[in-house]
Formats: structure tokens, sequence, C-alpha cells
């Protein structure tokens, strides 16, 4: 055989054998519409938190129709780096005061790359109606929020987003949750917030937290039972380096980790572990924690514009006014509040 045409035909063959592929599962578009239909269980949840199911199963047939009904997190029968980046954000979400539990379908576990029991369209479109959720919620909060008291709080409307050009950018996107973040709220408060919280998600897995008893006010030089635990709880909270030393006695190292406590706290910097700073010491971080989502999700029901000139908020638990100007405070004042 001539050795053109011998080498020709391997080559045939080794394309024709590296090209044979499995072919992406195609989306079933009836699915589509059973997925946000009242009588399954996840369009039952739709419904019940206030999310707009129709303008979820438009979005979604207009992207999947725009693909032809391929999958947008999974390739030749696998999820793609971009879901797998998207899942991997959602399973730190707690770090926004959002559940993850929430948003990651239960087909995604353990081992997100096997098929288990659902198929891989059914997946998809799982992964897809997730990140339609988690723009809504982060980006204007929950639909239907509650407050802590487990009571329904009406909660005023939003500007209507695109939710198909939401969901087209973000399986565009080598990293997904980058553009649905992007529209969470940019306000240095809501960033604060953040960050306070993961130091407190640390702290609930860290250690124990210890409950401190009601005595004589703790200050410097002084020894007693009670300090070697605010010793802890400060390690536990950051505010106190680990390689202090754990006695009974007030020490210079102490003093400055209570001012940093007491400053955080709105409290007077005395240094001293008076009644109101023995108090906040004995709240535990999984309560400051239920505080700091509660907060978070009222910062998401602001306007996200920071064009606005002038504003006027009232802390209510403070008791204070603050005027900002430019996004500057030019004016605190003590207010009443109440009924």
């Amino acid at each position: 055989m001539n050795k053109h045409l011998l080498f020709g035909f391997l080559l045939l063959a080794s394309c024709s054998t590296f090209s044979r592929q499995p072919p992406d599962e195609l989306i079933d578009k009836s699915s589509i519409h059973f997925l946000t239909h009242p009588r399954v269980p996840a369009a039952q949840s739709l419904s019940q938190f206030g999310y707009d199911s129709n303008a979820i199963e438009v979005a979604l047939q207009t992207i999947y129709e725009e693909r032809n009904y391929r999958p947008l997190w999974h390739k030749q029968g696998k999820l793609s780096s971009r879901g797998a980046a998207l899942i991997d954000s959602i399973r730190q979400i707690d770090h926004e005061g959002l559940a993850p539990q929430d948003y990651l379908p239960q087909v995604f576990d353990t081992r997100p790359n096997e098929t288990a029991s659902s198929s891989i369209a059914n997946k998809d479109l799982a992964l897809s109606l997730s990140v339609l959720r988690l723009f809504i919620d982060g980006a204007r909060g929950r639909p239907l929020a509650r407050s802590a008291d487990g009571e329904a709080e009406v909660v005023w409307d939003r500007r209507a987003e695109d939710l198909t050009t939401i969901l087209r950018a973000a399986s565009l996107n080598n990293d997904p949750f980058h553009e649905i973040h992007g529209h969470f709220p940019p306000h240095d408060q809501y960033a604060l917030l953040k960050t306070a919280l993961g130091t407190y998600l640390d702290s609930t897995t860290a250690r124990s937290y210890n409950q401190l008893a009601k005595g004589e006010v703790l200050k410097r030089g002084m020894a007693d039972s009670r300090i070697q635990l605010v010793k802890e709880n400060l390690v536990t909270l950051g505010d106190l380096s680990p390689r202090g030393t754990f006695d009974d006695v007030f020490d210079a190292e102490l003093f400055s980790a209570v001012r940093r406590f007491q400053r955080r706290h709105g409290l007077n910097p005395s240094g001293s572990v008076d009644s109101e700073t023995l108090d906040e010491l004995n709240v535990t971080p999984a309560e400051r924690v239920k505080t700091l989502i509660v907060n978070l999700e009222r910062w998401r029901w602001l306007p996200e514009d920071r064009t606005i000139p002038k504003q006027v908020w009232v802390n209510i638990a403070g008791f204070e006014l603050v005027t900002l100007s430019q996004h500057k405070f030019i004016l605190r004042s003590p207010v009443v509040v109440g009924k």
C-alpha cells in the first residue's frame, strides 16, 4: 500500500476516534415549564416565597432556546468548569448571610460530576434556577423576607430586572458568581457586615464560648477566675492574640483587647470589663451571626444607587440620626425612637 495513502488513512482514523465524544443531553422544553409549575416542589417554593415564576420561566426558556436547548453548565456529560466554579461559590454563600442549601440543588451533594439518579438535563435546569434565585435574593433581598420572630415582613417593590440578561451573562463568565455578585449591595456598610459575619462564622466552629458570671468590675492589674474566660472569649472573637498568657491576671494585652472589643460594639473604651461590656461578651457568636444575617438582608432592600447626594439614616438601636452628603457624615444627632 502506498505509504502516503496509509498515513492518510491512519490520520483519518485517529481524528475520527478523537472526535467521538458523548453528545450533550438536550434540555426538554416541557421540563422548564414543569419546573416552574405550581404542582412540583420547586415551583411551590417559588410561589411560597414570592418569586415571579412566570418571569423565571421566560428567562429559562429564552436562554435555553438560544442554545438549541444544550446545557448551560455541563459539557460532554460532565459538569463544566463554569458549573464547578458556580457550585463552589454557592457553597460559600453563607458569608453573604444566605444559606447554601437554599441554592445548591440536592442532585449536587458531595460528588457533582457524578450523574447519580438525576439526568444531566435536570441538573442543569436546577442549577440555572439557582442562579436566578441567588441573583434575586442577593441583589434585592428575598421577595418575602421574614423577621427574626418569624412574622412576614412586607418588602417594597423592587426595580424590575431582566432575568434573561443575568442568566446569559452568568453563563458566559468563567466566574459566574462574579457576575451575580456584581449586583449585590455596593455599600461600604454591607461589606463591613460581611467581614464581621465571616469572623463570627469562624468563631462558631472554632471553640466553645464561655458565659461569664456577674461580679465586680474587672480592671487592669486584678486577678479573678473570670479573667481567663474573658481571654478565651476574646481570642475566639479575634480581639486577643492566641499567643498571650492565659491566666487569671488582667494584663496590658487584655486591657488593649477589651478596648478593641468595646470600640467594635459602641461601648466606652475604658479597657475595664464593666456590666455593659460583660453583657456584650455574653452574647454568643451564634447569636451575633443571626443579627448580622438579619441586617445584611435589610441592606439588600435599600436602593443600590449611590448617586443620591444627601441621605438621612436613623440608627434605631443606637438612638442616633446621621446625615450624609456625598457619602460623607456631616451630622450626628441623638434621637428618640419608639411607638
